[in-house]
């Protein structure tokens, strides 16, 4: 896990999760579990939901690692 600023969005920090690592997408809302990065021209990640299912594309500056329920 590690953090990275870029210069194209200096406003947020790029979060670079481990795969396997549970985090959770901030513009669907959704909590997933990063597969791998994406090919975009923007920089995307490939998340997948903990239960299985398809994979989603997200973009990588809207991601945080998901906190765990009480």
């Amino acid at each position: 896990m590690s953090a990275r600023t870029y210069p194209s969005h200096p406003q947020r920090t790029l979060y670079a999760p481990t795969p396997g690592e549970l985090v959770r997408d901030l513009t669907t809302g959704l909590t997933g579990i990063y597969m791998a990065p994406g090919f975009g021209k923007e920089p995307t990640v490939y998340l997948r939901p903990r239960c299985g299912g398809c994979e989603w594309e997200a973009c990588a500056y809207s991601i945080e690692p998901a906190t765990p329920a009480p």
